[in-house]
């Protein structure tokens, strides 16, 4: 519907996030093929809290440069397959995950700039997914932190996504005790950045927010917001 109506040119992983989340599972989706698993949490996992850290900034998605990452994108599979010798797929159809990543890892260094560190993200965050797959599985929190952390990092080294509000947040959140990892949620063009945190840091964590984002960013001084949250269910219809 968005990339229809409003021209956004994402995909399912959002909408089918909201719907299919259950409490105490770890949705891991191959937004290709549609198909998802439900990976139950360890039970030797420590209790932890998710932590919103609210920018203030609410810009729409399609004034961002999110459109030209997609194409940059694409751009660095078009390369990759012309540097392999493959056959050049139509710019709509080409897609980095159709490229594989062997034919990433010998042809990266061809690549030019950005379209590099598009790549290098790209195939950075499918590693780092299998990772916190078997970090969640061993209920290694500390490790499944890391990889959200390194993904956090990332986004903003690599894939050139973050604005400076965000990028202040993440970095606070990484210098915070009890914070295991943090990213921006979404794109990471505007609105959060998330993290889990150790429930018994949270008031310290607010505080180090408090003292830190308004100071460096006047001007969302009375719109940033701070919650904490448990895990539930996807989204639903509740009575009032």
């Amino acid at each position: 519907m968005e990339t229809d109506f409003i021209g956004l040119n994402n995909g399912i992983l959002d909408q089918s996030a909201n719907i299919l989340s259950r409490d105490g599972y770890l949705m891991v989706m191959d937004c290709r093929t549609e198909e998802f698993d439900m990976v139950p949490r360890s039970p030797s996992m420590p209790e932890f809290e998710m932590v919103i850290v609210y920018s203030g900034i609410s810009t729409t998605l399609i004034k961002t440069d999110y459109n030209n990452r997609v194409d940059e994108c694409k751009v660095a599979a078009w390369l990759l397959q012309e540097l392999a010798g493959l056959q050049v797929s139509a710019f709509r159809d080409v897609k980095l995950r159709d490229i594989p990543r062997e034919v990433y890892e010998e042809h990266a260094d061809g690549l030019p700039g950005r379209f590099r560190r598009r790549a290098d993200h790209f195939y950075g965050e499918l590693a780092r997914v299998e990772a916190g797959v078997e970090a969640w599985k061993q209920g290694d929190i500390d490790e499944f932190g890391r990889q959200v952390f390194a993904s956090g990092e990332s986004s903003i080294s690599k894939y050139e996504s973050g604005c400076p509000e965000l990028i202040t947040i993440y970095e606070t959140l990484a210098e915070s005790e009890g914070v295991y990892g943090a990213r921006f949620s979404g794109a990471g063009y505007r609105g959060c950045c998330i993290g889990l945190v150790d429930p018994a840091y949270k008031e310290s964590i607010r505080a180090r927010i408090d003292e830190v984002y308004p100071a460096r960013h006047p001007a969302f001084r009375d719109l940033y917001r701070v919650f904490f949250s448990r895990t539930a269910d996807g989204a639903e219809v509740m009575s009032l």
